[in-house]
């Protein structure tokens, strides 16, 4: 499995790269711009990314930007299994988490990362058996 994590803070990045690395492969890009790039040739492989995390406050392009990018590009697609996106923030306001609802995250990790809650996501996407 392809995963996207999206964060120009370079030790986010990696300790989320560490936290997913069994799920499969995990890639990073820095800016908004890299990873609407990445996400796009994504689109158009035989393997698409399962999962992505993206920071909201990026270089470039914001996380608000290339989450509505996504969620575009897969209407246009006709795609009926959207990819999960966990937005990454250090914001937990309730504005912050309720703007990126709407636009269709599909859950948030604030920095610092907690491993439980992190877990929870991915079996609540279906991503992570659930452990009995």
């Amino acid at each position: 499995m392809r995963v996207l994590v999206v964060d120009d803070d370079f030790t986010s990045r990696n300790i989320l790269t560490a936290m997913l690395h069994d799920l499969g492969t995990v890639e990073v890009a820095v800016t908004g711009t890299e990873a609407m790039d990445a996400i796009a040739h994504s689109f158009n492989s035989t393997d698409p990314y399962r999962l992505i995390c993206l920071d909201l406050k990026l270089p470039g392009r914001s996380g608000q930007d290339v989450l509505h990018f996504i969620r575009s590009a897969e209407r246009m697609r006709g795609l009926q299994h959207p990819v999960p996106v966990f937005i990454i923030t250090g914001d937990h306001s309730r504005g912050s988490v309720i703007g990126t609802a709407k636009e269709g995250s599909n859950g948030y990790l604030v920095k610092p990362f907690d491993l439980e809650h992190l877990e929870h996501l991915l079996q609540r996407c279906g991503l992570r058996e659930i452990s009995q």
